[in-house]
């Protein structure tokens, strides 16, 4: 029997004021000290995702296989479409299971080296003793290499590796440690182009009587050479939720009771043509968790305040407020040049069992 879950929706109902910015420098490393209205709005929806998913996975969920913050963070910054190199192992995506995860890489993997533990006849499909979709100690590792002949003396060489690491926690009353790598690269034989990428992903739940933690880290990374046109890119983070219960304790497989929870860490982006941003993530005012909200709209935090401030400077920040339930979140914003209306974005979160 799957537990006991609520399922918000990918829409993101703000009251949004925009402040236009600037332009900077962003042909070094460094990152920008000024942001605009876009950047402050893609930054908002990964910060609503990583709370709302966050005290999701604590209801009782499996591993996820890719950050939850992950779209924001695709769509603030100009990525690079993957057509130079055509992967044949599956890209991890967002709210996919690691059941899923394992299925697609199977059906993709014939011909490639596969190694692991925990698993039986089938190396993906890993134990699971108490049927929690939570994998006991499990472990795969797949390597692919293919040749491809691109012209009269020229070839293509690509390699990758899928890595995949989970293993439940016993010692609480649920919890696991997780991890995705994946690797992708192409060498022309001529040496016109390269390609580098690298995905790594580490996720981590703890949850007790008490209270629970869940917390993720990782980044997508890819670089190299379009010719003579170079690339270089990077997105990540590092964010912890951690809740606390009030008087009455978290009881396996149903909604947590009343208490509070704080978001803590770090989202960054940089690109060789920008934008490169810095947010350093805090709890201004503790998120106030509604299970009834949760299970019946979808919107499980009804009181509260992150800000995320601009390379940790309180000047140049967002701030967004979990409102009453149905109502979503607001966000303002500091830093920029206003002028520019407060627009009403409607829309509202829906739940369904799953």
């Amino acid at each position: 029997m799957r537990p006991q879950t609520f399922v918000r929706s990918a829409a993101l109902a703000v009251t949004i004021t925009l402040f236009s910015a600037c332009s900077s420098d962003s042909t070094g490393p460094a990152f920008d000290d000024t942001y605009n209205g876009e950047d402050g709005f893609y930054a908002a929806m990964g910060i609503v995702s990583v709370a709302e998913q966050g005290m999701e996975t604590m209801h009782w969920s499996g591993p996820n296989v890719e950050l939850n913050f992950a779209p924001a963070l695709l769509s603030a910054g100009e990525r690079r479409p993957h057509a130079s190199h055509p992967s044949r192992l599956p890209r991890p995506a967002g709210k996919t299971t690691v059941g899923a995860y394992l299925s697609a890489l199977q059906a993709a993997a014939p011909g490639c080296s596969v190694s692991g533990s925990g698993a039986g006849d089938n190396p993906y499909t890993p134990y699971d003793g108490n049927g929690n979709y939570v994998p006991d100690d499990y472990s795969i590792t797949i390597e692919c290499t293919d040749i491809d002949s691109v012209g009269e003396g020229v070839t293509v060489t690509y390699h990758e590796r899928a890595e995949l690491h989970a293993k439940e926690r016993t010692d609480i009353l649920f919890g696991w440690d997780a991890s995705v790598k994946q690797t992708w690269s192409a060498k022309w034989s001529n040496g016109s182009d390269r390609d580098n990428e690298e995905q790594n992903f580490t996720e981590k739940l703890a949850v007790t009587h008490e209270g629970a933690k869940y917390s993720q880290s990782g980044f997508w990374h890819e670089a190299g050479l379009d010719g003579t046109d170079p690339y270089d890119s990077e997105n990540g983070g590092d964010v912890t939720l951690a809740f606390t219960a009030g008087e009455i304790p978290i009881n396996i497989n149903t909604l947590y009771p009343p208490g509070t929870a704080l978001l803590t860490g770090r989202m960054y982006m940089r690109n060789l043509g920008g934008p490169n941003l810095d947010w350093h993530i805090q709890t201004d005012r503790a998120l106030v968790w509604d299970g009834e909200c949760a299970d019946m709209i979808g919107q499980p935090f009804v009181q509260g305040r992150i800000a995320a401030l601009l390379n940790g400077d309180h000047d140049q920040a967002i701030e967004l407020t979990a409102n009453q339930c149905d109502y979503g979140w607001s966000m303002f914003g500091y830093g920029g040049e206003d002028g520019i209306p407060t627009t009403r974005r409607p829309g509202a979160f829906s739940a369904r069992r799953r």
